[in-house]
């Protein structure tokens, strides 16, 4: 027998019965355990996680993405009394633990608890305030694509550093250290405008403060307004930034960030969320009037809501720009999982 853990994400106590000596074991000593089945401890802690996750990303069709369904649920046996959903005492409330009777905790003998049984997700309820994203990932439990993006800029270590071999005084001897190099910088553009399905919008909106913090990368947002959150700035939260943006498509907004932020800098990656909408296309605007040189891009990482490899419409100005050299990658699956008509 042993106790069901979750990585750092704090859990209601819960112990697993791999036999009958097990459950014998759990009773005497007033236990709340669950028996083993055909489930992995992964897809027991999965299904338990499902409520909260639901809760927090509600666009997200967890049962999808975690290869799990809520039919698999199990029962949990509690000691004690009849324990219902969200029946904790207030001790129980601060340490994640169920409640549990204190006058039968442990018997002697062969006597046994009387145990009640309920159902796993009604025992774990919600537990939303003890995870964050940053856990989620750590667990792989958030959809792929945020993996991917940070493996795609994750820098090579031996082009942005340099060897500086000097003498250090302390120590009296000749000492070669890694230094950091210029790194460019990266940008991240994400369209949340009406005709990006819903879902996914909102699960963007949640998520992007995250990825632009994991990837240190500049961010534009666009939609009926364009708005630039350079790195390291205090975002507003995501039902604000929606009231903000609105769901139009504009490109006037979007270009004066371009000319003031973006034109004349060298990136490094350009990561880009939409589909085909860009109003207007920077010749048009810009109309040969301003100086493009010293602008450069690496690579442009095109996640697409459409089934189809083609750059989003929000990227097509590096194309106008820089031409067609500067490499492509096209992720057209990465919103499969999301479903498409969650309203705010």
């Amino acid at each position: 027998m042993y106790k069901l853990r979750c990585g750092s994400i704090p859990m209601p106590r819960i112990y697993v019965a791999e036999n009958e000596e097990d459950v014998i074991v759990a009773e005497e000593n007033g236990l709340p355990y669950i028996i083993k089945n055909d489930l992995s401890d992964e897809e027991i802690i999965k299904l338990a996680l499902l409520p909260t996750l639901e809760k927090i990303f509600p666009m997200i069709k967890w049962e999808k993405v975690l290869k799990i369904s809520r039919y698999q649920s199990m029962n949990v046996f509690v000691p004690g009394r009849d324990v219902k959903a969200g029946d904790l005492d207030s001790e129980a409330k601060d340490s994640g633990t169920a409640a549990i009777a204190t006058e039968s905790r442990r018997f002697s003998g062969t006597d046994k608890t009387e145990t009640h049984n309920i159902d796993l997700l009604e025992y774990v309820g919600d537990i939303s305030s003890k995870v964050n994203i940053e856990q989620l990932q750590e667990l792989y439990l958030l959809p792929k694509f945020l993996g991917e993006i940070e493996e795609n800029i994750t820098h090579n270590i031996y082009g942005n550093t340099v060897w500086n071999d000097g003498y250090n005084k302390k120590l009296k001897a000749v000492v070669g250290t890694y230094e950091q190099a210029y790194a460019k910088k990266d940008l991240v553009i994400l369209d949340i405008s009406g005709s990006i399905p819903r879902g996914v919008s909102s699960m963007m909106l949640t998520l992007i403060e995250t990825l632009r913090e994991r990837v240190k990368a500049d961010l534009i947002i666009t939609g009926s307004t364009s708005k630039w959150y350079p790195f390291g700035t205090k975002m507003p939260n995501p039902k604000r930034i929606r009231q903000e943006i609105g769901y139009s498509n504009e490109t006037t907004e979007f270009m004066k960030i371009l000319h003031d932020n973006v034109i004349g800098r060298k990136w490094g990656n350009v990561i880009v969320f939409g589909d085909n909408d860009m109003p207007m296309n920077i010749n048009d605007y810009f109309r040969n009037d301003v100086d493009f040189s010293g602008t450069s891009v690496d690579h442009v990482w095109n996640y697409h809501t459409w089934s189809m490899e083609t750059t989003c419409g929000y990227a097509k100005w590096i194309e106008e720009l820089l031409g067609s050299s500067v490499p492509q990658d096209y992720n057209t699956d990465w919103c499969e999982f999301v479903e498409s008509y969650y309203y705010e």
